[in-house]
């Protein structure tokens, strides 16, 4: 009960963060060709519709991380229908958010 009467003015810096990191991967994933966005309304996550490349998400996400080393979800462990997507964190640094997107976009360009 006592959770109800803290102060959560923390939260606001830490929210900012996140929603600048959305921003970042917005902008970049616009960027990139036969992939596109479904950006959050809320959390840290967003899912990388990547129907456009023309392989699942268990292959993309395995070879990703075999080829450069960033870790994604792949849609499927959310259900057949998700299959044609990745999930991708940004519950991290601005260093490796920045660094595993660069990554990811140079691996993607490459397919």
């Amino acid at each position: 009960a006592e959770a109800f009467y803290i102060d959560n003015d923390y939260l606001s810096a830490y929210n900012k963060k996140l929603s600048e990191r959305s921003a970042k991967i917005i902008k970049i994933v616009n960027e990139l060709p036969n992939v596109s966005l479904v950006s959050p309304d809320a959390g840290f996550f967003s899912f990388l519709n990547i129907s456009g490349l023309h392989i699942d998400s268990n292959t993309f996400c395995s070879r990703l991380i075999e080829e450069t080393g960033v870790a994604t979800t792949p849609g499927i462990a959310f259900g057949k229908s998700w299959d044609d997507h990745i999930r991708i964190s940004f519950a991290t640094s601005d260093e490796n958010l920045e660094n595993g997107l660069n990554l990811m976009c140079d691996f993607i360009l490459k397919l």
